[in-house]
């Protein structure tokens, strides 16, 4: 349990670091932007996800249901963004971001591993 506590909480807090600095980054990074909702609906999104991986690390066992959809979102936002790098519409530099994301991916699903044994001791009492 204290694995999926420290994967979350540290997943909540570099995805803090790493998510702010878009709100103020749009003009470097999306220059000439034709539909800025789209961006910070993204943005906000994204710092909404690593919310709830702050929430998920207080008590994994209680919320383990939402480890899946935080997988999900690790694991399909890493994928996205190297087959957009293979179809040479973003920048390779990009890769990082992607292979961080797979590798959050991968400690989610051993953190949702690992707590099962505390939710069928649960059952049993």
């Amino acid at each position: 349990m204290k694995f999926a506590k420290w994967v979350f909480l540290i997943a909540g807090i570099f995805g803090f670091f790493i998510v702010i600095p878009f709100y103020f980054l749009e003009s470097q990074i999306a220059p000439g932007l034709k539909y800025p909702l789209f961006y910070y609906g993204f943005v906000t999104i994204d710092l909404v996800w690593q919310i709830l991986y702050i929430i998920l690390s207080f008590d994994p066992t209680r919320y383990r249901p939402m480890m899946i959809p935080a997988f999900l979102v690790k694991f399909l936002g890493g994928v996205s963004i190297i087959w957009l790098i293979i179809q040479e519409r973003i920048e390779n530099q990009l890769y990082s971001i992607a292979i961080t994301d797979i590798i959050f991916a991968i400690l989610f699903i051993i953190a949702y591993w690992l707590t099962r044994h505390r939710i069928v001791n649960v059952e049993k009492s």
